[in-house]
Order: structure tokens, then sequence, then C-alpha cells
């Protein structure tokens, strides 16, 4: 038995596909280790001992499915007669040469922060469901996640992407048996549900509507798209977010510099005008502010005068961001940036005349 204040070390382990390059030759290349701070990069073929512990963690969570919803008797010591199905479809989905990146982040801690442990004499396994850890976990460990794939791509050119495999947390029992440690609680963020509105219907089917006039502005939705889909990470979700602005503004401001420079000064707010007057004097027509006050006055966003201050603080984060100097990730912009970028979409679609 294992008492609460009993410490375990508990093995968080992430794998990967890796597009772009084929399996180790010899079935695991060690990138990195760190004895003492409990972490290791690898990358594998398809069958490491890391990837089956995976497996099984996505085993016991279907068969954990099928008897709750499917009302089907399970034998949960199965699971490891069950679990080399998953190595076989990851061969089928991905062939036999492909390459993972494992990376497996360790640290200890009391046994209580996982509540009871299931033992079961039946199985050569143990498990616990505690609410929360499974998550607390990854946010533990997400940063030398990250680090490890941006290093990889950097240090291997022909990495393509990744493709996420699975993640499973695992402590050792005394008695030998591994501890799988799972979690069915919610994993999202709370969040306010609204209603569909018919009004946001019918804007998304304009845009539909109009995307022969939109193409020119793919690269734009695409990082819209991936800010939208990292709306857990706070940081790539304002990232993408501004540089879908960004690219936005410097396309429109692009294809549509002629009718731009016909705006007059009564085009403008007199705060919008001094603004542009001012940076246009100092030689600043390039930057992003100046381009972003001329298109947002031609397609007369609402409230400029006040979104041109919030912009420009956005503006100073990305900077501050992207030049390695410190800022508050709590009170990035994000949901300003992206208002902005959907407003001008729809006032550009609703303006006939381009």
């Amino acid at each position: 038995m294992i008492a609460p204040t009993d410490t375990l070390t508990f093995r968080y382990i992430v794998a990967f596909r890796v597009e772009g390059l084929q399996g180790p030759a010899a079935g695991s290349l060690l990138l990195f280790e760190d004895v003492n701070q409990g972490k290791k990069v690898l990358l594998t073929n398809y069958s490491h001992e890391s990837l089956q512990h995976i497996d099984i963690k996505v085993t016991i969570a279907n068969f954990f499915l099928n008897a709750t919803f499917a009302g089907q008797a399970v034998d949960f010591g199965e699971v490891r007669n069950q679990s080399p199905k998953e190595q076989a479809e990851r061969v089928r989905r991905f062939g036999s040469n492909a390459a993972y990146l494992v990376v497996e982040a360790s640290h200890e801690q009391e046994a209580s922060a996982i509540g009871q442990i299931g033992e079961g004499d039946n199985r050569d396994y143990c498990l616990a469901l505690p609410n929360g850890f499974v998550q607390a976990t990854q946010e533990r460990h997400k940063q030398f996640i990250d680090q490890s794939q941006a290093f990889l791509s950097f240090a291997m050119p022909k990495v393509s992407g990744f493709e996420s495999i699975g993640q499973c947390v695992v402590a050792g029992h005394p008695n030998g048996k591994p501890i799988y440690v799972l979690s069915f609680g919610m994993s999202g963020r709370l969040s306010v549900l609204s209603p569909v509105l018919d009004e946001g219907a019918l804007q998304f089917a304009e845009l539909l509507a109009h995307l022969s006039k939109l193409a020119p502005l793919q690269t734009a939705f695409r990082l819209a798209a991936a800010s939208a889909s990292n709306s857990q990470d706070v940081l790539r979700a304002f990232l993408f977010a501004f540089t879908a602005l960004e690219v936005f503004v410097s396309k429109f401001a692009s294809l549509h510099e002629s009718q731009l420079n016909l705006l007059t000064e009564k085009d403008y707010s007199s705060k919008i005008h001094a603004h542009i007057e001012r940076l246009r004097k100092e030689e600043k027509e390039h930057v992003l502010s100046y381009k972003f006050a001329r298109v947002s006055s031609y397609l007369a966003l609402g409230n400029l005068d006040e979104i041109i201050d919030e912009f420009d603080r956005a503006n100073r984060f990305r900077n501050d961001i992207v030049h390695g100097k410190p800022f508050d990730e709590s009170v990035l912009p994000t949901s300003n940036v992206r208002a902005w970028l959907g407003e001008l979409i729809r006032l550009y679609v609703a303006r006939e005349e381009i």
C-alpha cells in the first residue's frame, strides 16, 4: 500500500510524429537527458517503450468509455493484450519508417496528489483518476515541451511539422506495477456561452459568398485560425492574431494604394489626421500604425479614435515580445485584435466598389 505522504516520481510523456524525418536506424536516438531534472528527449521509431505507455493509457481510457457509454462488459486485465492494436494503427497510418519525438519530464510529488490508487489483483498496472492532476502536470512541463519541438525544428531543417500522438502520466508503485494517472474531467477552460445569433450566421454566409474577393487574404485567415486553435496558449494566440491583422492591413494597403492615396483631411477624424501627419513628418509611412490608421479610416472602422490608442498598445506588446523584452502575458489584448480584424474584413466585403 502507498501512504498519502509517500513520494512518487511522475513521468509525463508526450509524443509527436515528426513530419519530414525517418525513424532512427537504431530504433531510438537520445537527443537530450538531464537526470537531475528528470528530463529526456528522444527520436524513436513506432515501438519505443514510451509510446507503449501512451498506448496502454489510451486502451484503458477506451475500456472505460466502452463500459460507460456502450454498456459493454470489459476485462481491464485484457489491456496488455489490446494495447498493441494502438501500435498497429500507428504503423498503418504513418508507416513503419516514421519518426517520433518523445519528450519526458519527471517530477516528485506526494501520493496524496492523485488520491486513491486502484491496485487490482487481476491486472499488471494500477490506476488513479484524480481531478485536475493531469492538467496541472501538462502546464508544469509545457515550456519544456515547446522548447523541445522548437529546438528540433531549428536543429533539423528537414522537420516540417509535428502531429500529436498522445500523452500520459505514469508513476511507479513499490510493488513494481506502473500507476497510470488518468483524467476524465473537463480539460477546457470555462467560458461564458452565448447563443448563436442569426446575424452571425448571415455574416458567416456573406463571407463565404465573397471567397474570390477574399482570396488574396488567405494568409491572414490561416493565421487567424491558428490563433483560435491555440486559444489556451495565450502567447501564441496573441501573436497569431496580431500577425493576421498585420497581414490584412499590409495586403490591403498594397492592393488598394491608389484609393488610400485619394483620402483627404475630411476623410479622417481630427485625431487620426494628426496621428497620420505626425508619422508622415517623421517619415514613418512604412510603420504599421500608419497603415492601420489609413486602412481603418477608408473602411470606416467605428470608434477609431479610441481604437488607435489600443492598437498602438497592442503593437508595443508585439514588439516587446519579438525583441525579447519583458511583458505581461495576462493582459495581451487578443480578443480586441481579433475583433478589429473581423470587423475590417466585414467592412471590406461590404464595400462593393473595391
